[in-house]
């Protein structure tokens, strides 16, 4: 290849990177959950295709260079880019320190939150999910977290390369707990850690029970307002309550439907006259004059 040619792609792989680079910044937290190829080599299939600040050698540009395609270099690139820990009132990501299992002991120095496996807040999009065990531990930035799992996004897991995967979690009496053990033998996640000033904590749903249905109303009218094909012999001698199903007629006149089985209850509703209704229980209660025959009767009927 000439030397214009060699000039052209690399300045077209400077202005690849360059666009890159601001939409992984502009769009935020959502840019990093996404497998994007390095603009330079797209048919790279090892860790360096979720790396566009990192070159061909292994070498990050920006972190210590010892630290190449480790857990912690992805980790580090997506707080300084992502969530804006580039100094001043936050700390500079690009210089912090320690293994992967030092991360959660170290959260405070990170300027970083911290909440523990097993406790009462869940992880968010954003957190970083800590690992003890191993050699050096590891740490993965979350995707997203349900009642069942959650979904990482991680470098050099497996070694030497990148994945996006999801751990099983679990959530009783409001705890959150995440297995982490698929990652290895020995593994185990000690906790999460957060932006200061990230979405709010949100803890777990708790398990609610229900309230219990209210019963329903009763309906009742007086056998004295109404005519139908009632026993007469029911009128009198029988004390409680009894089944039955039969219908009865409104006079001319509205009736008042109470709530219970005498003057005492309170009207539910007014039915017109010259209406069939349907009874399906009766029972004694407050004695009334018959509207049709003048006698008295202390008869009420259950409505449906």
């Amino acid at each position: 290849m000439s030397m214009f040619g060699r000039k052209r792609l690399r300045a077209w792989r400077t202005i690849a990177v360059a666009a890159l680079a601001g939409l992984f910044v502009l769009s935020g937290v959502a840019s990093a959950f996404a497998y994007v190829a390095h603009p330079a080599y797209p048919n790279d299939p090892n860790v360096r295709a979720f790396n566009l600040w990192e070159n061909r050698s292994g070498v990050p540009l920006y972190g210590p260079a010892q630290w190449g395609s480790q857990c912690v270099e992805y980790v580090d690139r997506f707080y300084y880019f992502a969530m804006g820990y580039r100094g001043g009132a936050r700390t500079d990501a690009r210089y912090w320190t320690g293994n992967a299992n030092q991360y959660y002991g170290s959260a405070a120095a990170k300027g970083l939150d911290r909440f523990a496996n097993g406790g009462t807040v869940r992880p968010i999009a954003g957190d970083v999910l800590c690992w003890g065990g191993g050699a050096n531990g590891h740490v993965a930035i979350v995707i997203s977290a349900s009642d069942n799992g959650v979904r990482v996004i991680q470098q050099n897991a497996p070694v030497g390369r990148a994945s996006i995967m999801t751990y099983p979690a679990s959530v009783a009496g409001g705890r959150y707990t995440v297995n982490g053990a698929a990652l290895g033998r020995g593994y185990y996640v000690q906790g999460w850690l957060r932006a200061r000033g990230a979405a709010p904590v949100t803890p777990p749903p708790a398990t609610v029970q229900p309230p219990a249905p209210a019963p329903a109303q009763q309906l009742w009218i007086a056998s004295a307002v109404v005519r139908g094909n009632a026993p007469g012999s029911w009128a009198v001698g029988t004390a409680g309550y009894r089944a039955v199903g039969f219908s009865v007629q409104t006079g001319l006149w509205n009736v008042r439907v109470r709530t219970g089985p005498g003057t005492q209850f309170s009207v539910a509703k007014v039915i017109p006259g010259n209406t069939w209704v349907r009874c399906v229980g009766w029972q004694h209660g407050t004695v009334l004059t018959d509207a049709f025959i003048g006698t008295k009767d202390g008869r009420w009927y259950r409505i449906q």
